[in-house]
């Protein structure tokens, strides 16, 4: 039997985080992983905006995903919520 469970976090706590399309290079092949921020603003009744710090990026699944490990400085981030990536490198993903 599956059971359903309500994936959030909350400010202060660290997460990780898959996206569906992503600026950021996950750490392989000796290089490290990129850094930066997933943000988002108000929406869907939100009382506030996101801002999260993305600490570090991993290759998973052979490489076919990247998993984003954050830490929520503002706001709640629940599984299936639309967010903007920025990586330090400065590319730019999704919609803020």
């Amino acid at each position: 039997m599956w059971s359903e469970f309500e994936h959030v976090a909350i400010t202060g706590e660290e997460a990780e985080v898959v996206l569906d399309a992503t600026p950021f290079y996950g750490e392989g092949g000796g290089q490290t992983g990129d850094v930066g921020v997933l943000h988002a603003d108000s929406q869907n009744g939100a009382a506030c905006s996101i801002e999260a710090t993305v600490v570090d990026t991993q290759k998973a699944a052979g490489g076919a995903l990247i998993v984003h490990r954050v830490r929520l400085e503002s706001g709640r981030l629940t599984v299936g919520q639309q967010v903007g990536a920025t990586s330090c490198n400065g590319e730019m993903s999704g919609k803020p």
